[in-house]
């Protein structure tokens, strides 16, 4: 169901693409993803009510009622806040009436400051994405040039990227997994991997420890080097251990994927800094059941 508000416009307009921008300085793209040509087209009188759809009238703002599980705050400073993102949260919506994300919660609690980085994109000060199902480590930028610093150089500024998963089987204890990696499937939602002299696209490595055997499930650090897409779930699916829940991948469904960002250490504009979330209690205990 799409909300809609009614308006009003001072003066009569030829069509209401034309009044909306006028007023809200909102482009023909961004009327066109919202409103039908029949809508567009149609006249407006002045003072004489027309309904809008929400989302457009607060393109690019982020709802105020966050309506997830409470958010811990990892760290916070002049320059970054960041979070312990749970499971099955959004980092950033795709439009207003999206409330079920991370930056909804941080203006839920009065962090709106960081919504005023990047004002024109829904992301944010969001330095790197999670996935939805991913847990962990995730951190937003305050700082419009250090982000841009940041984004530009993502690899050199990044030195130590570990997550934590878990997959079914008894895992080598540690070894290490290279692929070309490619989007495959509907839209590209899916990560084909093939030998790295073969096919097309990124280069991708990742470095496995195994932490625990238990119950025919591996419990894992991993290392990360590059940030490509789904890069660990593919990797792993890749040498038959795809992560515990990622259906996608060919795993056993479960309550969640079991992939967690443990660790990120940044190191630009004459600072380190590392962030570190350990908080996995859905982990162990699923390595205990």
């Amino acid at each position: 169901l799409i909300s809609m508000s009614e308006l009003s416009f001072l003066h009569s307009h030829s069509s209401l693409e034309s009044a909306l921008k006028e007023c809200y300085q909102v482009s023909h793209a961004q009327i066109k993803k919202y409103l039908s040509p029949k809508l567009r087209s149609q006249s407006v009188q002045a003072q004489k009510p027309v309904e809008v759809p929400l989302n457009l009238l607060n393109l690019n703002r982020i709802n105020p009622n966050y309506e997830g599980p409470p958010i811990d705050i990892l760290d916070e400073d002049e320059n970054f806040i960041v979070l312990s993102k749970p499971a099955k949260i959004h980092n950033h919506p795709l439009s207003y009436d999206e409330s079920n994300n991370c930056l909804s919660f941080l203006r839920s609690i009065g962090k709106g400051d960081v919504l005023k980085i990047n004002e024109e994109n829904y992301d944010r000060g969001l330095v790197f994405r999670l996935d939805f199902e991913t847990s962990g480590v995730l951190i937003y930028c305050r700082n419009e040039t250090l982000r841009k610093v940041i984004r530009n150089n993502f690899q050199r500024s990044f030195i130590q990227k570990k997550y934590l998963a878990i997959v079914e089987g008894e895992f080598p204890e540690f070894t290490t997994i290279n692929g070309r990696l490619s989007s495959s499937g509907l839209k590209g939602h899916k990560v084909e991997v093939t030998p790295v002299n073969e096919g097309r696209g990124f280069v991708g490595k990742i470095e496995v420890n195994r932490l625990e055997y238990k119950n025919n499930l591996s419990y894992l650090e991993i290392t990360l080097f590059e940030g490509h897409r789904h890069q660990i779930r593919a990797l792993l699916a890749y040498k038959d251990f795809p992560i515990l829940g990622d259906i996608l991948y060919g795993a056993s469904r479960s309550d969640r994927i079991y992939l967690h960002a443990k660790e990120y250490s940044l190191s630009a504009d004459k600072f380190q800094k590392t962030w570190t979330c350990d908080k996995v209690q859905d982990f162990e205990k699923r390595m205990k059941a």
